[in-house]
C-alpha cells in the first residue's frame, strides 16, 4: 500500500532509502481513565482518537485499528 501511494505522488526529489514511510501509534490512557467506563464511552473514545489521527494524516493515508480490551488497559493500535 505504501509503494502504491508513493507512486503515485509528484515528487520534486528522490525518496531516501532510508526515508521513514510509516508510523505506527498505540492510543490509550491509564487505567483510571477507563475506569468505570462504559463500552460506548470507551468506543467514543477510540472513534475520537482515531478521527484525530484521520484529519491530520488523511483517511487515505490510514491502515485499519484495532482495539484491544483483553489486557488491563485498552488500547488501540
Amino acid at each position: 500500500m505504501i509503494n502504491k501511494q508513493l507512486d503515485a505522488l509528484t515528487l520534486k526529489h528522490k525518496i531516501h532509502s532510508d526515508a521513514i514511510l510509516m508510523n505506527s501509534f498505540v492510543i490509550g490512557s491509564d487505567g483510571e481513565f477507563f475506569k468505570g467506563m462504559r463500552a460506548w464511552g470507551q468506543h467514543a473514545f477510540f472513534e475520537n482518537s482515531t478521527r484525530f489521527f484521520m484529519e491530520k494524516y488523511g483517511y487515505e493515508n490510514m491502515l485499519p485499528a484495532v482495539v484491544h480490551v483483553d489486557e488491563t488497559t485498552p488500547h488501540s493500535r
